[in-house]
């Protein structure tokens, strides 16, 4: 005769079984409780986000705040403000949004056909409102010379463009470097991937003719270009009080070439 098979632990599997089924619908039912409940829905949104226009965030409200998608709502927000470089939403509860803001810190101006700001990653974007209202504007060097490389420019969309690209390492340079880091930047003309001229304003000291002496130029090749900074940056520091003297410097070649202001008689 069999003799029966008595498992003590088939009862026991069989009450965890059904545990774990009371569970799950407990779960369901208290899930489907907190979506449809006024408690979860969205009342405030609160906007960290420095010194940029204002951001209206109002259509999150209503919703429930746990059938909010944070990541794809800040994919989207990011989009709608690309002034923006990152954007981070995070849940308040029971019924609360924060939404923190990372600006781009503008590198320079371009010139098209309005003006832009553009920042390391060559990402246009519009010129930010002052830090005060009425006040100035970022103090930034204008790139020129990319209007026919940029056809219909639009805000929040990265141009990894060669010109673009040798235009910003030029005032990374400059911000950089001990003996340019305080010279007044103001243009950088890019022709080309290849060459590009900046332009540094004269020191005021007038002429003759009492004219302020044109800017000083100076061109540039975009191999090797920290070596040819580094050596624009010690001629800078040679010639800080006689730069006005210097028609350009061309560091295109081998050996720097220094051109003298004609002197009129």
């Amino acid at each position: 005769m069999k003799k029966r098979d008595n498992n003590p632990l088939l009862p026991r599997a069989a009450a965890w079984a059904g545990m774990a089924a009371a569970i799950a619908i407990l779960g369901f039912l208290s899930v489907s409780l907190i979506k449809k409940s006024s408690y979860y829905t969205v009342r405030d949104v609160y906007v960290h986000e420095g010194r940029r226009a204002p951001i209206d965030l109002s259509y999150l409200k209503g919703r429930n705040i746990f059938t909010v998608d944070l990541q794809r709502e800040a994919v989207y927000i990011a989009q709608r403000y690309p002034t923006y470089k990152t954007v981070r939403l995070v849940r308040v509860l029971p019924n609360r949004l924060y939404a923190e803001f990372v600006a781009r810190t503008p590198r320079a101006y371009v010139q098209l056909s309005r003006v832009y700001c553009v920042d390391d990653d060559l990402v246009l974007f519009d010129v930010p409102l002052p830090a005060v209202p009425g006040g100035a504007l970022p103090d930034l060097p204008v790139i020129t010379g990319m209007a026919s490389k940029i056809i219909g420019p639009k805000t929040g969309k990265q141009y990894p463009l060669k010109e673009l690209w040798f235009a910003v390492n030029i005032v990374k340079e400059f911000k950089s470097l001990k003996g340019l880091n305080t010279l007044p930047l103001k243009r950088i003309e890019v022709p080309s991937g290849e060459t590009a001229t900046v332009f540094i304003p004269s020191l005021g000291v007038g002429t003759a003719a009492g004219k302020s002496p044109a800017p000083l130029e100076v061109k540039l090749a975009c191999d090797d270009l920290n070596g040819k900074m580094r050596i624009l940056d010690s001629l800078m520091t040679q010639l800080k009080d006689t730069r006005d003297t210097i028609k350009y410097i061309d560091l295109r070649f081998k050996e720097p070439v220094i051109k003298l202001n004609d002197v009129k008689k």
